[in-house]
Formats: structure tokens, sequence, C-alpha cells
């Protein structure tokens, strides 16, 4: 009888275990999820109690090839340290766009402040 209880008690905890683990425990085969899995994947990357730099790792991970999840060290002004950014393809793309945007309207407003003689 003892045995059974301590037993049962064991196999409670490794259940336990189980569904407190991360994502990446759980879904170690990356390459063999289906689109359902992937999303609940997903989802446990921000239902786990994780550190921000554990959930951005754990959203590259999983998060579709086509949607460019990428994360990158970026310089502060005014520190040394860097701050680490996470971005979609097309937020990249999109900051690129208003960057490209912004110098056309500096250079454009540039020109026509310096006047006829060219400065």
């Amino acid at each position: 009888m003892q045995k059974l209880i301590i037993g049962l008690m064991v196999g409670g905890a490794l259940l336990l275990a189980g569904c407190a683990s991360n994502p990446e425990d759980k879904y170690a085969s990356i390459e063999h999820l289906s689109d359902t899995e992937r999303n609940q994947a997903l989802k446990e990357c921000f239902k786990s109690d994780l550190a921000k730099d554990e959930r951005q790792d754990c959203l590259a991970r999983y998060a579709p090839a086509e949607v460019g999840y990428r994360c990158e060290r970026r310089q502060v002004t005014g520190t040394r340290f860097g701050e680490r950014v996470c971005t979609t393809q097309r937020q990249r793309d999109d900051e690129r766009q208003r960057a490209k945007e912004t110098m056309h309207r500096v250079s454009a407003n540039g020109a026509h402040l310096k006047g006829p003689e060219g400065g």
C-alpha cells in the first residue's frame, strides 16, 4: 500500500512538472510541429514565468520563418550598454522606410534653406 501511495505521489509530481515546464522542453522538435502546436508554443511563451530575454528567445524559436522574427543588440545613447530589441521583418522594413522618408525630408529642407548660392 505504501509503495502505491509513493508511486502515485511521484507520478503526480512528474505530471505537474510537465505542465509547469517551459515550451522548449515540451516542443523540442520544432521542425515537426503542426501549426496548432506551433501556435500553442507561442502562447506558452507568454504564459510562462520567463524573463524578457527568455521570452524573446522563445518567440524567436517558435515564430514562423516567414515572419522574420529576429533579436539584436542596439546601442543606447548615453550609456555603454546596449539594448536587446526584437522585431519582425515587417517592423524592420517599416522602420527603414520611415528613416528614408525622414532623410529625404531633412535633405529637401536643407537644400531649400541654403539659398541660391548654396550656402
